[in-house]
């Protein structure tokens, strides 16, 4: 057996045990949110069964994601401590919504849509005990589409040095499939959860300066490199402009009544100390994007989070 052979038998191997963990870990989760389910909806019934006193209904949500929804350190670590939107708004809402998680960080939408998370997505939705009375969650919320340009594929989209660095027109053929995967997700939420929201966002302008965690990255500023792309400032603009298109992609989905799509924009929340590296920030600068989300849900859900 070749060297080849073997290495994509060990990769194989690898992903295998990788989406069984995953898959292991987001069965505790649910088994645990599912007792708060439970329990939140007992209360209410006693409340209003019992005495005149006000008992706040949590909102119920999916949470579909990458590494925004889902970013496992502290900063650039060692330490391992979830900081991203979904676990701070958890901790932030008052009352604390109960978010059942369809998430993982390096997920691109393509993979988020793909058949197996399609399914578990289907099972989120239509599992009665995530939601309790009302049956469908409040909302989903989605990170979706920064991972699809992101990492070793950018090189794609750069050109060669003595050109502007970013190659638009490849660009716009990649977003196609970002538009057909949030296609696909309002297929999938019409047929399961018709008529609940879908809250999205469109990430921050990172900078490709080669910042990242010593366990994964740099995501950017390799591909540049590569290129003969040297001059900081023109990538900087380069990626800015790529954010700026797909975020042309998210107003131009949201625009459509039908898709009950919600963008929240997000597009020059942070400043450069509130990133920790090309692509995500510090604690803070989650903090500071996740509060975008809780305003807008405590204004469409008055008094539930």
């Amino acid at each position: 057996m070749r060297n080849s052979d073997r290495l994509a038998i060990k990769l194989n191997e690898t992903r295998a045990k990788l989406l069984e963990a995953i898959e292991r870990e987001q069965q505790v989760q649910d088994k645990k949110l599912r007792v708060r389910v439970a329990a939140a909806d007992g209360r209410i019934a006693r409340a209003k069964k019992g005495s005149a006193t006000v008992v706040a209904d949590p909102l119920r949500m999916l949470a579909i994601g990458d590494s925004w929804f889902d970013y496992p350190l502290l900063d650039n670590g060692p330490v391992f401590k979830k900081t991203d939107i979904i676990r701070q708004l958890e901790d932030a809402g008052k009352p604390k919504p109960i978010i059942v998680p369809a998430k993982h960080w390096g997920y691109t939408s393509v993979v988020e849509l793909s058949l197996p998370m399609q399914k578990r997505i289907r099972d989120a939705l239509t599992d009665k005990a995530n939601w309790g009375r009302r049956g469908k969650p409040d909302a989903i919320l989605l990170s979706a589409g920064g991972n699809d340009i992101a990492g070793e594929q950018f090189c794609i989209f750069v050109n060669n040095a003595g050109q502007a660095p970013l190659n638009e027109m490849r660009l716009k053929k990649a977003l196609g499939i970002v538009e057909a995967a949030y296609e696909e997700l309002f297929d999938l939420r019409d047929m399961h959860a018709k008529g609940v929201t879908i809250y999205g966002h469109c990430y921050d302008f990172a900078v490709p300066d080669g910042g990242h965690p010593a366990c994964i990255g740099p995501w950017l500023q390799p591909s540049f490199e590569f290129s003969g792309q040297t001059d900081l400032a023109a990538n900087t603009q380069a990626v800015a402009d790529t954010l700026k298109a797909f975020k042309a992609l998210l107003v131009r989905l949201a625009g459509k009544a039908s898709n009950h799509f919600v963008l929240l924009n997000t597009q020059g929340t942070l400043s450069t100390s509130d990133w920790a590296n090309e692509l995500h920030p510090k604690h803070g600068g989650f903090a500071k994007i996740m509060e975008i989300f809780r305003t807008q849900l405590a204004n469409d859900f008055p008094g539930r989070i």
